[in-house]
């Protein structure tokens, strides 16, 4: 009898979609069983699965300049088992683009994430309004003058909860739209207001910002009815909010008010300097608490771990080699998301672009928050980055569920 190992790398892509809402440790066994079963392909069965795309050469070129900074680095070792603990989620995405075969395996992973999410958009809505972390024992925090707690699902942190709750959002809003049947096609839009729900209720600025980005550049490539609709009514749900409803209207204007981020703003004045000085080459991954209280003043600073900007992280870590080809990889991704040359139907289009306006919302949050650096995070970032290389790949006809 002959084993399809590539039914344990799909197992591995279950559990990652499936586990993700609830908890760190799935999408790491998903990753493990995903690589095992591609390996075994290749060394038993003689099937090795590999596919080229420009986007793999600049991760060479980002990865190789990340060992060479950290390398060089003040703490090598260090910086160098950092690179190895913060990079390795890659794998997801290159399991996924030379695994996956048909628009219906990927269209099943999707579906599975979106519908595993649900009991997350739940339980972070419960405890917005209850104010009680029920499991992990977190204390759920209030901005002054807020009703509502900043919900932080089963992550234990909103930011963390809100981001993903942004990308599931987009990515439900595109199977809604790849639906056969009314009953899926609701489901979906179901999902993407639970989870519209769950990131407001976060509070978190980036990512409100985020998503708005993603869902204004959907005016440039969708159906203008259609985006025109999502526009006009996002603007209206916001307008209403934020004449209604003073404790939202109080933290979208804290926004650009400066007086109101001061530790941000500090922050960003002190990693000048750093700039500077470790522009050509950087100071190595996991070594900003390491360099960062050289450079600031007398104040008070109680971030210290990284500059909250992932560009920033990036250029001081690895320069402006590291910080090109850091944002190269997203731009030939959103390239790939953004094109539909290569696709015989609309529905691959709809998965792309979907996960593109995904990607657009962490690209602009990253701007304000550090998602590429956080694990959770970034696990998902290049889960979203699979979904658009992969359904980009796929040229057969989609068999919807």
């Amino acid at each position: 009898m002959t084993i399809e190992y590539r039914k344990l790398s799909f197992a591995g892509f279950y559990l990652f979609a499936g586990g993700i809402p609830f908890s760190l440790l799935p999408p790491q066994i998903g990753i493990f069983f995903a690589f095992l079963g591609w390996l075994l392909e290749g060394f038993i069965r003689k099937n090795w699965q590999f596919k080229s795309h420009p986007i793999l050469w600049v991760l060479v070129v980002y990865w190789g300049w990340n060992l060479i900074a950290s390398a060089l680095s003040e703490r090598p070792i260090h910086s160098l088992l950092a690179v190895f603990d913060n990079e390795w989620m890659v794998l997801i995405f290159l399991m996924m683009y030379w695994v996956i075969q048909t628009k219906d395996e990927l269209l099943k992973i999707i579906w599975t994430l979106v519908l595993f999410s649900v009991p997350a958009f739940l339980y972070g809505i419960i405890q917005s309004m209850m104010g009680i972390e029920y499991i992990k024992g977190v204390e759920l925090l209030k901005e002054e003058g807020q009703v509502l707690y900043k919900a932080v699902g089963f992550h234990g942190f909103w930011l963390t909860y809100a981001a993903f709750g942004m990308i599931v959002m987009f990515l439900a809003i595109a199977i809604a739209r790849t639906a056969t049947n009314k009953r899926n096609e609701i489901i979906g839009y179901i999902v993407s207001l639970m989870s519209l729900a769950a990131v407001y209720v976060t509070y978190a600025r980036s990512i409100w910002l985020g998503m708005t980005a993603g869902l204004m550049t959907s005016f440039f490539f969708l159906p203008k009815k259609i985006s025109l609709t999502i526009i006009i009514s996002g603007m209206v749900i916001l307008t209403a909010l934020y004449i209604t409803v003073p404790p939202f209207s109080s933290r979208v204007r804290s926004i650009i008010d400066p007086s109101q981020n001061p530790g941000r703003v500090q922050i960003y004045k002190n990693s000048i300097p750093i700039i500077k000085d470790y522009w050509h080459i950087g100071f190595g991954q996991d070594n900003f608490d390491l360099i960062y209280p050289r450079y600031k003043g007398g104040e008070t600073e109680y971030w210290e771990t990284h500059p909250h900007n992932d560009y920033l992280s990036v250029l001081m870590a690895s320069g402006i080699i590291g910080l090109g080809a850091f944002l190269s990889m997203w731009g030939l991704a959103l390239r790939s998301g953004f094109t539909d040359k290569n696709h015989a139907d609309g529905d691959s289009l709809w998965l792309k672009r979907g996960a593109s306006l995904a990607l657009v919302g962490l690209l602009v949050g990253a701007f304000f928050q550090n998602y590429y650096g956080t694990f959770l995070n970034c696990l998902e970032w290049w889960f979203v980055v699979g979904v658009i290389i992969t359904a980009d790949s796929l040229d057969q006809k989609l068999v919807k569920i």
